[in-house]
Formats: structure tokens, C-alpha cells, sequence
């Protein structure tokens, strides 16, 4: 029982870390294309990241880059689909369970994003 009260606070601990970076991190303007609907569903089935997303991508490296997607996505208009917090699944009607890492991995790929 006690185990269980710390596994919380962990995890509550770890959540308020990943919004501090988040927060701390700056972005660029437009990042949020990253995190729309088309560009996330169209990754996922193996198409190419829009172009307004990729373009706001250079000058960050690989982390850089992750976090600024990662929070375009889950405070996006796809916040919605979102399970409980720190799931690295987006559960989308039709397509089911995304991975979110897999999604973010392809997009800094695809769009050239290095160094880390």
C-alpha cells in the first residue's frame, strides 16, 4: 500500500519536471504544425511531415527539437486523445494506439533535424 503512494509521487514528480522543461524550452513560432491532426495521422501511416512543420525545425537539435513537437502534440488539438499522462500512446478513433516517440523519431528524421 505504501509502495503504491510513492509510485505517485514519483510519477506526479517526473510530470511536473517534464512541464518545467517544456515550459523552459523555447520553440519556434509555428511549431504547432508539428502537432496538427494531418501531420501526426500522415506520419504515422508512413507519409512525410508537412512542409510548415520541417521548416521551423532548423537550428534545433534532435532534443530540442522532440520536446518542442512532443509539446505541440499534447497540447494540441490531438490533447484530446491523449491517456493518462506520461503514456507515450495517442489513441486516435480508426487508427488506434500511436506511438508518440515513433511519431516524433520519424519527424526529426524526415525533416533533417541533427545533433543532440
Amino acid at each position: 500500500m505504501g509502495s503504491s503512494k510513492y509510485v505517485g509521487l514519483l510519477l506526479l514528480s517526473l510530470s511536473l519536471v517534464s512541464v518545467s522543461m517544456v515550459r523552459s524550452q523555447t520553440c519556434p513560432n509555428g511549431v504547432s504544425a508539428c502537432g496538427s491532426l494531418f501531420n501526426v495521422v500522415n506520419v504515422t501511416l508512413g507519409g512525410s511531415p508537412t512542409p510548415s512543420c520541417c521548416s521551423v525545425l532548423p537550428g534545433l537539435n534532435t532534443v530540442q527539437a522532440g520536446i518542442c513537437i512532443r509539446n505541440a502534440i499534447i497540447t494540441g488539438p490531438l490533447a484530446g486523445f491523449l491517456p493518462p499522462p506520461l503514456t507515450p500512446f495517442l489513441l486516435l478513433p480508426v487508427l488506434g494506439p500511436i506511438n508518440l516517440n515513433a511519431t516524433i523519431t520519424t519527424i526529426i528524421r524526415t525533416c533533417n533535424v541533427t545533433g543532440g
